[in-house]
């Protein structure tokens, strides 16, 4: 990098071509108050929970501090403690009342009760962020940084080139690391689907290495990282080996399958004792398996269990029992370990812990799943009742290739 310079023009050329790295998103900062309203509650509640959050409002623009009236009456607790705060927040953020309300207002405004499924909220704008694009002045040293990033890879690429085309005839690729102050590495074998070490999975080195001869170079690579000038050092054809060389390998393989399977009976017949009532616990420590607490886990797409890994089907099954239910009645292999489990508790979710925009951004996520579920149940019903015709003249072109 110490030896890139800049042209005149250069700035300004890469400021343009990447405008939007230098994007400002329309954003506000704000607080609120939540007087919640649960949902189905009757008529005169919500009489109530509005004429209270109307006194509220009254103080906050007669002047009471905001803040302090936040603190003492805001059911959102997450923000209630930071004085009502949500921080600064961009359109999509939150539930779309709340959104339309806010952004139509002015910094140091306060708005009238704004009704969303949450109940009533009082609203104070405290910043404004206009949508743009920073000057080039304003984002000088990012505009340096990036240019002075492109200018090093091109130079790395014309040096790597430079070292290619000297030492291509005789593939000399330690002379040409030599002549050039690059390093060198050996990456030890990798196969077409396979990851190539200190590099990983990089399509166009793994299909160039596979057409290269032994000892010949191949033109440098870019990648995210830097240049690669590399070169085959052999090549090791497909083969089935002899016994001896992979004895070890297979006497470990046979090993681990038949631990598996007496793993996986022995999960079968935990399952089965714990559904004839059986206790954990005891069954455990009779057959002196391991017993481990997983601590909490949550609901998600990708679902995590602590000391376990990644289980979609367990984290399924557990959150499908019913509260007073712990009993789960099968097993699960997760990264090769059969796994009986037992649910200890349930911790219902608390959304008075979630602030505004952390509910408005869950709120968000489940109403796209469900459009996302909705419309695929209803391709999947229009798939299951398609009629396919074929032209004739297909048909015919059909029978004529059988």
């Amino acid at each position: 990098l110490e030896d890139v310079t800049f042209e005149e023009g250069e700035l300004e050329k890469y400021y343009r071509r990447h405008l939007d790295q230098f994007e400002i998103l329309e954003k506000i900062k704000a607080s609120h108050i939540l007087i919640k309203v649960d949902e189905g509650a009757d008529e005169q509640t919500r009489e109530q929970k509005r004429a209270f959050a109307e006194k509220i409002l009254e103080e906050a623009k007669s002047g009471e501090d905001f803040a302090e009236l936040a603190r003492a009456n805001s059911d959102d607790k997450a923000s209630a403690v930071k004085g009502g705060s949500l921080g600064y927040f961009t359109r999509g953020s939150m539930v779309k009342p709340f959104e339309v309300a806010a952004f139509n207002m002015n910094p140091g405004d306060i708005s009238d009760l704004v009704e969303t499924t949450f109940g009533y909220h009082i609203i104070k704008v405290e910043e404004y962020t206009e949508p743009g694009v920073r000057s080039q002045e304003e984002a000088i040293v990012e505009v340096k940084e990036g240019l002075r990033a492109d200018k090093a890879k091109q130079l790395a690429f014309e040096k790597a080139m430079d070292a290619y085309n000297i030492n291509r005839k005789t593939g000399d690729l330690e002379a040409a690391a030599t002549a050039n102050e690059l390093g060198l590495k050996e990456t030890g074998p990798f196969a077409r689907d396979g990851y190539i070490d200190g590099i990983g999975r990089n399509e166009e080195i793994i299909d160039t290495a596979h057409m290269l001869k032994e000892n010949q170079l191949a033109k440098p690579v870019i990648t995210e990282d830097g240049v690669i000038l590399f070169a085959l050092k052999e090549r090791i054809a497909s083969h089935i080996p002899e016994f001896a060389e992979v004895k070890d390998m297979v006497t470990a393989s046979y090993r681990a399958n038949e631990s598996a399977k007496l793993a996986q009976a022995a999960a079968k017949e935990l399952v089965a004792d714990l559904s004839d009532g059986g206790d954990l616990t005891k069954l455990a420590k009779k057959a002196k398996y391991t017993l481990e607490e997983t601590g909490e886990f949550t609901r998600t797409y990708s679902p995590f269990v602590p000391r376990l890994g990644t289980s979609k089907d367990l984290s399924t099954a557990a959150f499908a029992l019913e509260d007073e239910q712990t009993a789960i009645d099968q097993y699960f292999e997760i990264e090769n370990r059969f796994v009986v489990v037992e649910v200890k508790e349930h911790i219902n979710a608390d959304l008075t812990e979630l602030d505004e925009t952390k509910r408005g951004e869950l709120y968000n996520s489940l109403l796209s799943r469900k459009q996302n579920e909705t419309i695929e149940l209803r391709l999947a019903e229009l798939n299951s009742a398609a009629t396919i015709i074929i032209a004739p003249r297909v048909q015919d072109m059909l029978n004529k290739e059988k």
